[in-house]
């Protein structure tokens, strides 16, 4: 008998994996067509266990008079091993003439830890701007656009990493 129930739910775990990933349940639901393989690509680079990822939760949003042609903004919290949590913000935009597209996203989160021990794990980062006395953006040294902000909160520090991905994949 546990060797059935083993077997259904090893099957339906192998179905389930087969299956599209939730972005792009989504957004083929909502006539997003475009950039499919890209936001595919996404998820699974974001939001895999082997980033320690133990949950995670979308939600998406298209324009509904062009949901072909527009661009698919995703909310995604992401739980992980630790229990801490992420919060993304992720825009995926077509380009029609290249048959391209364009990958922004933000990842948020907070650190116990001072702003100035959390710059110090970001080695390939430099600073660029003080945006005010709480808040420094660094920028990556080699990414095209790739940036870092620590923001001085109460008990640590609020880090959000941006990341833009120009003409990637197709459509």
């Amino acid at each position: 008998m546990k060797v059935i129930i083993f077997s259904i739910i090893f099957s339906i775990f192998t179905l389930i994996n087969a299956e599209d990933t939730l972005l792009v349940k989504q957004a083929k639901a909502m006539k997003f067509t475009s950039c499919l393989s890209v936001i595919e690509d996404v998820e699974y680079s974001l939001f895999n266990v082997k980033k320690g990822v133990v949950s995670y939760g979308i939600k998406s949003f298209v324009s509904h008079k062009n949901p072909k042609n527009e661009f698919l903004s995703a909310i995604v919290e992401a739980t992980i091993e630790d229990d801490s949590s992420r919060m993304y913000d992720i825009l995926i935009i077509p380009n029609n003439i290249e048959k391209k597209c364009t990958v922004y996203y933000t990842k948020t989160w907070s650190s116990d830890k001072s702003c100035l021990d959390v710059a110090k794990k970001f080695k390939n980062y430099k600073l660029e701007a003080l945006l005010n006395k709480n808040t420094l953006i660094f920028k990556h040294s080699k990414k095209e656009v790739a940036t870092i902000t620590l923001e001085t909160i109460k008990n640590g520090c609020l880090v959000q990493r941006r990341d833009i991905f120009f003409r990637v994949g197709s459509q």
